[in-house]
C-alpha cells in the first residue's frame, strides 16, 4: 500500500463547496510533526499525487471517493499519524497510519473529525 502512495497518478479534483482543490503542500491542523514514514512521504509528494494516494486508500478500504479535494495532517504520536481527508462526493474521512498495521480509514462524524 505504501508503494502505491508514492506512484499514483493524477486526476482532476474539484471541491464541492468552492469548486477549487486545496493544494497546500503541508496542510495541518497541528504543530506536531509526523511520526510515521507514510506521512513524511505524503507530505513530500506533489499535491496531485498526494490527493490521488488518499483517494486510492479510501477506495481500497471499500469506501466511495470520486475525488479527494483536501487533505490535512492532524497530528502524530509514537508512529501513529492521523489525517483528515475530504472527498467531493462522500464527505470527510479520518485516515490513520500506524507502525505495524495497514492504513485505517473511518468516516468522520462531527464528534470525531471536527
Amino acid at each position: 500500500m505504501l508503494a502505491a502512495i508514492c506512484v499514483i497518478g493524477c486526476n482532476e479534483r474539484r471541491d464541492a463547496t468552492s469548486n477549487a482543490t486545496s493544494y497546500q503542500p503541508n496542510e495541518t491542523r497541528t504543530a506536531s510533526p509526523p511520526t510515521n514514514d507514510a506521512s513524511y512521504k505524503l507530505l513530500e509528494q506533489d499535491p496531485d499525487v498526494r490527493l490521488a494516494a488518499f483517494q486510492s486508500l479510501i477506495i481500497d478500504s471499500g469506501h466511495a471517493c470520486g475525488a479527494v479535494v483536501k487533505t490535512e495532517f492532524e497530528g502524530g504520536l509514537d508512529g501513529s499519524d492521523e489525517w483528515r481527508v475530504d472527498c467531493a462526493d462522500s464527505g470527510a474521512w479520518a485516515v490513520w497510519f500506524r507502525p505495524a498495521d495497514p492504513p485505517q480509514v473511518e468516516r468522520c462524524s462531527s464528534a470525531t473529525c471536527d
